[in-house]
């Protein structure tokens, strides 16, 4: 029904530097408070988690700005997050509903919902939402912190009131804070789930654009191979439309022919007729005519 989460000092113990037993302020600072004391004249320092000798990678730079070349701890940082918000104080929302003020003391993830002591307890008899995951508030956890992308809390199989908010890549697994001190501090790829959906949402934008370019690319080679028929078709409409003109030009040529040819025949037969006529006029002509 409503399971609890462990105190805030819990957190503090994991989060206490192993060299000096103080909180961490920052995921680095254990190693950037350390390395002023200890690094060696030869420009070289002993890790402060195991022992190994390391040189630093800008040894130029001053000793204290050496700890921002070390990889942050996500894990830190979560837990960092977690502690800090543990502070802030939220009303019940089902009182603010009343018009009332009342200090919040637990969480509803599936309700999304802040509330006090009297209000949890109506909740938890309500059994349609008995199997909500309800958390303390002093426990330092926010569930409001989780990603909104996820829809779902999913608490560790081994440390039953642990919250399930990181994804070991080394393994291929998904983890709560305490298997990851645990089990996965030698890891190297180690995110939070609220950065793996950040990361997966840019992956599928990046598919969606490779889709959307790979779709774009089709079209173009549609529309390539399109304009190399329609020039085609151009090409052979061309050619037909130079041989149709070329055949009437022909036909017309031996009609035009033709005619000249039967104009000249008719006029050649109106010539030879009009010049027998003209030579029978001048026999006559020359014939002599008698007066009586």
């Amino acid at each position: 029904m409503a399971s609890g989460l462990p105190k805030q000092e819990g957190y503090l113990q994991i989060l206490l530097c192993s060299l000096c037993l103080k909180t961490l302020k920052r995921p680095r600072s254990h190693i950037n408070n350390k390395l002023t004391k200890r690094v060696a004249q030869d420009a070289t320092f002993s890790c402060p988690v195991c022992r190994s000798v390391m040189s630093p990678s800008r040894p130029a730079e001053n000793v204290d700005r050496w700890a921002d070349s070390f990889p942050i701890k996500k894990m830190v940082v979560s837990l960092l997050d977690n502690t800090t918000e543990a502070g802030r104080e939220a009303n019940c929302d089902i009182c603010c509903k009343r018009e009332r003020t009342t200090s919040a003391a637990s969480y509803c993830h599936e309700c999304d919902k802040y509330l006090c002591d009297t209000c949890r307890d109506y909740h938890d008899d309500l059994r349609s939402i008995c199997q909500n995951s309800v958390h303390r508030l002093d426990t330092g956890i926010d569930s409001k912190s989780v990603n909104p992308n996820i829809s779902f809390v999913e608490m560790s199989p081994k440390h039953f009131e642990e919250r399930i908010n990181l994804f070991c890549i080394d393994h291929s697994t998904l983890c709560c804070n305490m298997c990851g001190f645990l089990n996965h501090t030698k890891c190297d790829n180690i995110n939070t789930l609220d950065d793996m959906m950040d990361a997966f949402n840019v992956q599928i934008k990046s598919e969606k654009i490779g889709t959307c370019l790979k779709d774009l690319e089709n079209q173009l080679n549609h529309m390539k191979t399109m304009l190399k028929q329609n020039a085609e078709c151009i090409q052979k409409e061309k050619a037909a439309i130079l041989h149709e003109v070329r055949t009437l030009r022909a036909s017309l040529n031996a009609k035009l022919e033709k005619i000249e040819n039967d104009l000249t025949h008719c006029l050649e037969r109106m010539c030879t007729k009009e010049d027998l006529n003209f030579e029978l006029l001048e026999k006559k002509l020359k014939q002599p005519y008698y007066c009586y």
